[in-house]
């Protein structure tokens, strides 16, 4: 496995009994104390639920003019057991970062997704949950301000920018 060093000194991941990836820390700076840091208190999990903001754009025959609706969607990301997954872990931080990364602990790599992906949706098992809520794009601006949502995207799943 790989070597980090961290605020408190060496890290590294190491597998428990179960085959289950955990955070190894030096203590001190002979590293005769160790601690041992599970991957969940660090953020990393299996399932995942994300808010994504849609922009849909519409022909009104009521008024014969083009609208658009603003939509939040709750997808939820459950990694599956099988093929090389075994070991890969989602995080995301929404108050740090705006995307959804995934890091395999069997080789140390990383990458991140789109979740309106549709192979990503079908490789890591990205469902949508429920129905879309109807927003109004003063909410929209708010929850991409305060990053309470991912992104903000168009009919076609392309990542947008607000206008």
């Amino acid at each position: 496995m790989s070597n980090a060093i961290s605020r408190y000194g060496l890290e590294k991941v190491i597998l428990n009994e179960l085959g289950e990836p955990m955070f190894r820390r030096c203590m001190d700076a002979r590293c005769s104390i160790t601690k041992d840091i599970p991957v969940s208190e660090k953020g990393f999990s299996k399932t995942l639920d994300v808010d994504v903001i849609l922009r849909r754009e519409y022909f009104s025959e009521r008024d014969y003019t083009h609208k658009v609706a603003y939509l939040v969607q709750k997808y939820h990301c459950k990694m599956p057991k099988d093929r090389d997954l075994r070991l890969c872990y989602f995080k995301y931080d929404p108050k740090i970062m705006q995307i959804v990364c995934i890091r395999n602990f069997d080789n140390g790599t990383a990458w991140s997704i789109e979740v309106m992906n549709p192979e990503n949706q079908k490789l890591y098992g990205i469902k949508a949950v429920g129905k879309p809520k109807r927003i109004t794009p003063q909410k929209a601006k708010v929850l991409l301000r305060e990053k309470e949502a991912l992104g903000l995207f168009n009919d076609n799943g392309e990542n947008r920018v607000f206008a």
